[in-house]
């Protein structure tokens, strides 16, 4: 939490072409190298620090009068050099208001760096210095080394010393070479309790690569000067993606009617007292895909199904993937207004309810039927997200998205014939898909638990326990609301939805197979996993499962460098579709992908960001925009906002996260009202949004703060 001064230095002899082409273009731009190099410095921080507006500090001789030229003494003050390269402007563009910068800052040098801090009074810390943290070092080629006059004849010589320690995070040292030679040695001081001497040399490589497309053609703009030599490319692009591996062509439920011919008497789901084989379960779901085919039901159809997690919701889901339907999960506890929105949106022509599956089996249609032939491009169901205009959006997802995350699934967490997969998720929540299917396709058992099981976590932990539950997926919040001691029969786990924290991390991978997993709906549920080892380490996410390719971009698609925020974005076969009726936010968040191993292949734009690691894992960092997780659900703000301004009485809402740790992590809205209730709005607001998606605290404020601008 504290600045530190342990520091070190790294440099590299510039190619003799760059040390000849800097002080011509300098020269053909109207300014000093120094101001080319300035330039240069701040177009390198671009991309590692996210930030167009950047201040670099750099010292100066202050000796601006001809009778302080010789004098003996200290004059040398620090400037802050303030540049706004926003717009992606030419790096000849970029020099240009580097030069304006500096000319303007020349001018004022002799004010103290100490009374600009006084005078601008910045938010003083512990943990860095003030105004600027990186700074700019320009040292002038030697002098030849001749005896000096009036010095005794002594030879005098420049050594270089490095004293260990480091003023400031990083800092640019360019060397200049002598005419003779034309190089520079470009270097950098560093804090070695915040980089590798690894990462140094990485920053080198990169300065190196910009600089050289800079000084060739200086009219590129900024954002497009490359940062990546070629073989750093091939390994974030091919080498570290490279994920290849075998793929099913067959659809959901014939994996499951393969388990059927092999285990007809086995268990397939148990609930309380209730037990469904195999062939129980797949009798009762053949007679729905009967009524349902009758019902004019087949590929791209869309039937609701309105149930609570229980047996029949299992035989729900496999009759209308048995028709060759497609499946719309909706949740009863969810307000009438949602689930309305969801079918009228989604196209569904049925809904599946209790009452509908109530009827007896002679009236049920025959159980011999030939299931349809659905293919694995046929859509296997549509779920709803949070959306960020005000209304969830429904993801398409394909037999092949889907079952190629089934049968992940069912061979990370090792299941077979003598295992049981608790099945807590609501049916909305994608890893149900994972819960339901990865036993039913590996010959398992699907446990679920009641919903009063749900609310109590010792009544839950018992439970599991009686059943003999040993497999799981789970967000943190399970993990942080049991003890890993009560539930020793859990021994291969899943998790994700938001943050794995490195105390969760320790208490629960010890003894089991703990995967950390990461990945949207709209890539089938997980996209990479990383296998938690309880070394006392933050968790990853991991590295891409196979077929699966993730990579880190610039807002230009362009692979960012290891150790540099980018997009999480995905390529492979477990990609949605897009969303239903949205083609706008489709094309928005689905596009080409310009490193496609095939032509015509997508790249989903999760909005996440992260930071690849130097062994190619990869780091999460949170949201681009305002989405948030909350106990693994994904929330727009955006939508509980638009629901509050709903409400007659409230004219200003915003919704943010409060709380550390997946426990505790909750909602806080807050209104600008003059006559608002508290739990008035909580009743409102509940009308619309399912449970999760209502704040847990509303503040009633007679307006909220506004920025400068009105926002």
């Amino acid at each position: 939490p504290f600045h530190t001064f342990a520091g070190a230095r790294r440099f590299r002899r510039l190619p003799r072409e760059l040390g000849e082409a800097l002080p011509r273009l300098a020269r053909q731009l109207d300014a000093t190298p120094f101001m080319l190099l300035l330039a240069f410095w701040q177009v390198l921080l671009l991309p590692h620090t996210g930030e167009e507006d950047l201040v670099v500090g750099t010292p100066v001789a202050n000796r601006t009068h001809r009778e302080s030229e010789e004098l003996i003494g200290f004059f040398v003050n620090t400037l802050a050099l303030r540049t706004d390269l926003s717009g992606n402007p030419a790096f000849a563009e970029a020099v240009r208001r580097v030069r304006e910068t500096a000319l303007g800052a020349y001018t004022h040098q002799d004010l103290p760096f100490e009374k600009l801090v006084e005078e601008l009074q910045p938010e003083r810390s512990l943990r860095h210095t003030p105004l600027f943290q990186v700074m700019l070092i320009a040292e002038p080629a030697p002098a030849a080394a001749e005896p000096t006059a009036g010095a005794g004849g002594l030879q005098l010589d420049v050594l270089a010393v490095d004293n260990g320690t480091a003023k400031l995070d990083l800092t640019l040292i360019v060397q200049e070479g002598t005419p003779e030679n034309a190089r520079f040695e470009l270097g950098f001081g560093y804090n070695t309790d915040l980089f590798f001497p690894t990462t140094i040399e990485r920053l080198l490589t990169h300065g190196e690569t910009l600089l050289a497309a800079a000084l060739a053609d200086p009219a590129q703009p900024v954002g497009d000067l490359p940062l990546l030599a070629a073989a750093e490319r091939r390994q974030l692009l091919a080498e570290w993606n490279d994920t290849a591996g075998a793929a099913s062509d067959l659809c959901l439920h014939e994996l499951f009617a393969a388990q059927v011919g092999e285990r007809p008497d086995a268990p397939a789901v148990l609930w309380e007292s209730e037990v469904l084989s195999y062939g129980e379960l797949d009798r009762q779901a053949r007679r729905l895909a009967s009524r349902l085919r009758a019902r004019g039901v087949g590929p791209e159809s869309r039937v609701g199904i309105l149930l609570p997690r229980s047996p029949a919701a299992v035989v729900a889901i496999l009759g209308v993937l048995q028709a060759g339907g497609a499946y719309l999960p909706l949740d009863p506890s969810h307000p009438a207004e949602r689930i309305a929105f969801q079918l009228a949106d989604s196209g569904a022509a049925l809904v599946l309810t209790a009452e509908s599956l109530s009827l007896p089996a002679e009236a049920a249609g025959p159980e011999g039927i030939t299931v349809a032939r659905s293919t694995p491009e046929h859509l296997v169901y549509v779920i709803y997200t949070s959306g960020s205009t005000g209304t969830p959006s429904g993801v398409l997802m394909s037999h092949r998205g889907a079952v190629h995350i089934v049968l992940q699934a069912r061979d990370r967490l090792r299941l077979g014939p003598d295992n049981r997969m608790l099945q807590l998720a609501t049916l909305g929540f994608d890893v149900s898909v994972v819960e339901i299917f990865a036993p039913l396709t590996g010959g398992a058992t699907i446990c679920i638990v009641g919903d009063e099981d749900r609310r109590s976590p010792a009544a839950l932990a018992e439970r599991l326990v009686r059943l003999g539950v040993d497999r799981a997926a789970v967000t943190p919040a399970f993990f942080a609301a049991h003890s890993s001691r009560a539930l020793p029969g859990l021994t291969s786990l899943f998790t994700g939805g938001e943050a794995l924290s490195a105390e969760l991390a320790a208490r629960w991978a010890p003894g089991r197979r703990l995967f950390n997993n990461y990945g949207p709906t709209e890539a089938a549920v997980y996209a990479t996993s990383h296998f938690v080892r309880p070394d006392g380490g933050e968790p990853t996410i991991g590295r891409p499962i196979e077929n699966v390719r993730a990579h880190l971009l610039d807002p230009r698609l362009q692979p960012v460098p290891i150790g540099v925020a980018g997009e999480i974005c995905l390529a492979g076969p477990a990609l949605a579709r897009g969303y239903a009726g949205r083609p706008e936010k489709t094309a928005e968040r689905f596009v080409p992908n310009p490193a496609a191993a095939a032509p015509g292949e997508r790249l989903y734009r999760t909005g996440d960001l992260a930071r690849l690691l130097p062994a190619g894992e990869i780091d999460f960092l949170g949201r681009i925009d305002s989405q948030v997780k909350v106990r693994g659900y994904r929330i727009e703000p955006g939508e509980i906002e638009t629901a509050l301004l709903r409400h007659p009485a409230v004219a200003q809402a915003a919704v943010v996260v409060r709380g550390e740790g997946a426990a505790e992590r909750h909602l806080v809205a807050y209104v600008g009202s003059s006559a608002a209730d508290p739990a008035e709005l909580r009743r409102f607001l509940a009308g619309s949004l399912p449970e999760y998606m209502v704040p847990a605290v509303i503040v009633v404020l007679p307006a909220l703060p506004v920025t400068a601008n009105g926002k």
